[in-house]
């Protein structure tokens, strides 16, 4: 009878064990949980400050936009110039330094069109380098985070899985 006793004291402590490793997996997958949902508002975060970034790219190119419309219209401004500098030529002979003048005017507003057109080249190139190494960083955030939950999920199966066959 005392053997009886024994191994059911010894049945009800290893039960015991079991029941505390329950627990203390259960605290474990409580804690993986709460970092997934911390990392879960993080990719929120993150997806909001895209989207943001994406509305500043597309404010910027409208701005490019009517910069452009704007060079545009003073590069016909200047062909206009350029037309009545030929004209005045033929009709003036002091009218041959007016047009050397308007001719440097026009090359110094050239060259700046020059420079405000590679200027903006720069920035849109360098805005949409960025936009897609933003999104790059975040899809691979997302893809390992998403590795990380199913690797967590497989293991707390397993253990249930030996828990479940350790108790039949």
């Amino acid at each position: 009878m005392e053997d009886k006793v024994d191994k059911i004291l010894s049945e009800l402590q290893n039960t015991n064990e079991l029941i505390s490793n329950m627990k203390t997996s259960q605290k474990e997958m409580t804690s993986r949980m709460e970092s997934l949902e911390t990392g879960q508002e993080a990719l929120k975060k993150g997806q909001i400050e895209v989207t943001s970034r994406m509305q500043n790219l597309e404010t910027g190119q409208e701005e490019l936009i009517k910069g452009q419309k704007e060079v545009t219209t003073r590069m016909e401004s200047l062909e206009g110039g350029q037309e009545a500098l030929i004209k005045g030529h033929a009709e003036l002979t002091n009218g041959q330094r007016e047009l050397t003048s308007r001719m440097d005017n026009l090359e110094k507003g050239q060259a700046e069109i020059i420079d405000i057109i590679k200027h903006s080249t720069t920035l849109i190139t360098e805005n949409v380098t960025y936009v897609r190494k933003d999104l790059r960083t975040f899809q691979s955030d997302v893809n390992a985070d998403i590795e990380l939950l199913f690797n967590e999920v497989a293991s707390v199966k397993r253990k249930v899985n030996k828990l479940e066959q350790s108790n039949k």
